[in-house]
């Protein structure tokens, strides 16, 4: 068969099977990359084309293809570009059409954001974690490099090409002679030792190549860059010289100098040993001292003590052995100052000498608090006669008013900053969701004259909004999807001409935006509900867009008290806070400011800075149970709940237990109560549940998911606690785990392409198996097997919720919005779904017909209950259910100027 696969004969427009290509993105040693289109209709998504080289056509290339192909196809990460299709066209033309990333390379990106040292190295985590799932996956990459890394604009990293990585056996790759003519194309400068000489090779290969990029990354330079005069030279030169540390190699640039000496030049040179031995054991360990060298922590690659810091910097600073006793005394209390702030021994709090106190003495729970501008009115939301309003005090008088009378609609929103003033403080702004909507025109922001009077509209369709300190620019966003941000140049609030300058991937939102003190930044938090997020910033003209946190949790209330000092609020990895933390954003090193006794829900500061109002809580969470029985053939309950575990949250039922979440001090456990008596089955020293557990449908094992380090693995164990065993460990999982109803396999989202996606996870180790290609998480599996039911991407405030067939083709479903929150579970049958739904706050259990649409009320909650989570018994006969009650005061916080 002829084979039309001349470079030159390949055009825009020609046909590659069912692929029309568009223009060419990429030509290397071995492989040309187009970018293409399916003709037949199937799907508008572009692809990357990858077709090889004519004269490398043969047995062995086909054996590459398909080694590329098969690896690919089993490897499922967010930092991993995944394969669509492969095969030959009619024409004889092997291809492999892949994920096209439309991004620049890792140092263009870098270099064209202008970002410092820690964006770097948070984006380098992004290789590594890539990196290390490949390994876990027993596969080597064999070419790292910066042209196969790319990074979306957002901040995405991507990692690109297998077409030389190879699987490992018995923890070595064995060489083949299409690996030497592969050999023959490898950019030399980021091949290690091994690789040159031609040893075989094993992950360490990959930690080498690694170092050189994050060399590279770090200087702009590469470790052996003075080795030009030949490839032979430069081999020779990787084989037996030693790199200049980093820090030398950047010459006079004295700032970035002083920030690569030690820690990074200790990582790096580490990594880049010539011995494979000698460098980190695993991609993990690499990535862990980075993280470490972040926090200020000792890293693993040596002692990291004052001590050391001191003799290093001496050594450094030869001079100090020529001068006078009582100069080298004055440069040695020098050298322990600055050592001491680089490590933030001498970090101080901006809080060390304010003065907190309470707000008011309010009967009852206040949320959500708000200060005005010239920090003399606070505004919050409180509970009162069973409706919740918005409320006023005049900052020291002790008084209070009410401004709304239930009038409002819904108020309550945890994820967003809900009141607000405007820039003369006249006003007392709101956050507001129409009773029942699930549209993106039900949510308005509302005002209120500040000295009372009537409800108007302040912005419609508009989520929330930040003035600019000059009080002539507005940024907002909408409840559209990916909650674009708006700039409005204009400080009339008629004028509708915003700006779009960002708006983020599916099912990833943007709230609380505000502006910097010098207007130059635009900061927000950016995530995915409900605790995956960070504060990202970037400028007024829709440049720059840079992340400032790396917490991937709660991270919510960001304010700013000067140009340089920024507060918020986070919760822990272990899911304990929120917390307060402060960050200098010029270090961007984050400091827990809390104590570790007082959570914070709420934070807001004046213009000034000068004045802090913030919600202190103390939140408790238990579970209930309440019977169903059925009258006159519809269900209901009966009684009212009583209460089973105090401290306990997130509820399942099994065959003849009942499972349940719980926290003792720092420590999360699951909890089994069966006939009468609770004990603890799992504990998890640190890390955080994400999720909630699963029960398999004979009862006999539980699925579960935590947060550890970064990492989620998938733990399964038997229903007493006993074998416990990760079943994966190096995917991104979201939401709960979902057991299918032959027990074999759990459903879980992994993230891909940005966004979580359902995917099936076998229990005797086989590749994952992806199920559903769009958004979706939380599955809940119908009795029968035969479909089961997903949460889609959030919008604004609602969901939809989908089914799919237990091959992941799409299920006929009656349509069902959900408000954020809302969880469901099937009753008794596959016919009919149990509702855990209303408004964001409160929430009732409706009985959904999934025959006829038709949904009525199952069990009206107590008023006072707010529910979070439940499961119904597989007989219908009782709910059980977690209440979550959080009581808070209002404390002011002053500042001294």
């Amino acid at each position: 068969m002829k084979v039309t696969s001349d470079r030159a004969a390949l055009k825009p427009d020609s046909l590659v099977g069912i692929y029309r290509l568009v223009r060419e993105i990429g030509h290397g040693g071995m492989s040309t990359v187009w970018l293409a289109m399916r003709t037949d209709e199937l799907t508008t998504r572009p692809v990357a084309l990858k077709l090889p080289h004519t004269h490398l056509l043969g047995a062995l290339f086909a054996d590459r293809f398909a080694r590329e192909r098969d690896i690919l196809a089993n490897l499922t990460h967010p930092n991993i570009a995944h394969i669509y299709d492969a095969g030959i066209s009619p024409h004889g033309q092997p291809f492999l059409a892949m994920e096209y990333v439309a991004g620049d390379t890792l140092t263009q990106y870098c270099e064209s954001h202008g970002l410092g040292i820690a964006d770097r190295l948070g984006l380098f985590l992004q290789v590594l974690a890539a990196v290390a799932y490949a390994h876990g996956q027993s596969v080597i990459h064999r070419d790292l490099k910066p042209s196969n890394i790319l990074v979306r604009e957002g901040g995405q990293v991507v990692l690109l090409d297998f077409g030389i990585a190879k699987l490992l056996v018995d923890g070595m790759a064995d060489e083949t002679e299409l690996t030497r003519q592969a050999g023959a194309t490898l950019t030399p400068q980021y091949a290690s030792p091994e690789q040159i000489r031609g040893d075989p090779l094993g992950p360490a290969t990959d930690i080498y190549s690694l170092g050189v990029v994050l060399y590279e990354l770090l200087t702009t330079r590469r470790p052996y860059a003075q080795a030009r005069s030949s490839r032979r030279d430069l081999e020779d030169a990787i084989l037996s010289a030693d790199p200049r540390p980093p820090s030398e190699a950047v010459g006079g640039e004295a700032a970035l100098r002083k920030a690569l000496q030690g820690d990074l030049d200790t990582i790096v040179l580490k990594a880049l040993h010539k011995q494979p031995e000698q460098r980190y054991p695993t991609v993990d360990a690499f990535a862990d001292d980075l993280r470490r060298h972040l926090r200020h922590e000792a890293i693993r690659a040596r002692p990291d003590t004052l001590g050391y810091r001191l003799r290093s910097l001496a050594a450094r600073h030869r001079t100090l052995a020529g001068l006078g006793a009582a100069a080298a005394v004055a440069l040695l209390a020098g050298t322990l100052a600055w050592v001491a702030a680089e490590r933030g021994y001498f970090w101080r709090s901006p809080l060390a000498d304010a003065r907190f106190s309470r707000l008011l003495d309010f009967p009852g729970t206040e949320q959500a608090a708000a200060i005005s501008p010239d920090g003399k009115l606070a505004a919050f939301l409180a509970e009162r006669d069973g409706q919740i309003d918005a409320w006023i005090s005049e900052v020291g008088s002790g008084t209070y008013r009410r401004l709304t009378h239930g009038d409002a609609g819904e108020l309550i929103n945890p994820e967003i900053r809900t009141p607000g003033f405007s820039p003369d403080s006249s006003l007392v702004t709101l956050w507001s969701k129409r009773a029942g909507g699930s549209q993106s025109g039900d949510v308005n922001i509302l005002a209120v004259p500040a000295a009372g009077g009537p409800l108007r509209p302040y912005m419609r369709e508009a989520g929330e909004y930040g003035w600019s300190r000059d009080g002539k620019r507005l940024v907002y966003h909408t409840t559209a999807p990916g909650d674009p941000l708006f700039v409005r140049e204009s400080g009339n609030l008629d004028d509708r001409s915003g700006r779009r300058i960002y708006v983020a991937p599916p099912g990833v939102h943007c709230h609380f935006p505000m502006w910097s003190p010098d207007d130059a930044f635009i900061y927000f938090a950016r995530g995915v509900p409900p605790d995956d997020w960070d504060i990202w910033r970037i400028q007024p003209s829709g440049a720059g867009l840079e992340r400032m946190t790396f917490h991937n949790a709660r991270v919510t209330y960001p304010v700013m008290l000067d140009r340089r000092t920024l507060l918020y609020l986070a919760t822990d990895a272990d899911g304990s806070g929120p917390w307060m933390y402060a960050m200098n954003v010029e270090r961007r090193l984050p400091h827990r400011i809390s104590s570790g006794l007082e959570t914070y829900t709420s934070l807001a500061a004046s213009a000034d800075g000068a004045r802090l109002v913030a919600t202190i809580a103390d939140v408790r969470t238990s579970v209930w149970r309440m019977p169903l029985v059925q009258d006159r053939g519809a269900w209901t309950s009966a009684g009212s709940p009583t209460l089973v575990a105090a401290n306990a949250a997130t509820p399942r039922l099994g065959a003849d237990f009942l499972l349940y979440l719980s926290w003792r001090g720092e420590r999360q456990g699951i909890w089994s109560l069966k006939r009468g008596t609770a004990r603890e089955i799992w504990s998890s020293g640190k890390s955080r549940i994400v999720g909630e557990p699963a029960v398999s449908p004979d009862g006999r094992r539980i699925a579960f998911s935590v947060e550890d380090g970064g990492r989620t693995p998938l733990y399964v164990m038997d229903s007493d606690g006993s074998h416990a065993r990760v079943l994966v460990d190096s995917l991104a999982l979201r939401g709960s785990p979902a057991w299918a109803r032959d027990g074999q396999s759990i459903v879980s989202a992994i993230v891909r392409d940005g966004e979580p996606r359902l995917t099936r996870i076998f229990l005797n180790g086989d590749s994952p198996l992806p199920l559903v290609s769009e958004y979706s998480r939380d599955a809940v599996w119908a009795p029968d097997g035969q479909f089961f039911v997903y949460s889609g991407a959030d919008v604004g405030t609602s969901f939809p919720l989908r089914a799919a067939a237990a091959d992941g083709r799409p299920y006929p479903l009656p349509s069902v919005i959900l408000s954020r929150g809302a969880r469901v579970a099937f009753f008794r049958d596959s016919l009919s779904l149990v509702i855990l739904g209303g408004g964001i706050g409160h929430k009732d259990l409706s009985l959904l017909d999934l025959r006829t649409g038709v949904r009525r009320m199952l069990a009206e909650l107590p008023a006072d209950f707010v529910v979070r989570d439940f499961d119904v018994a597989a007989d219908g006969s009782e709910v059980v259910f977690d209440r979550v009650q959080v009581n808070s005061d209002l404390a002011l916080i002053e500042r001294p100027h």
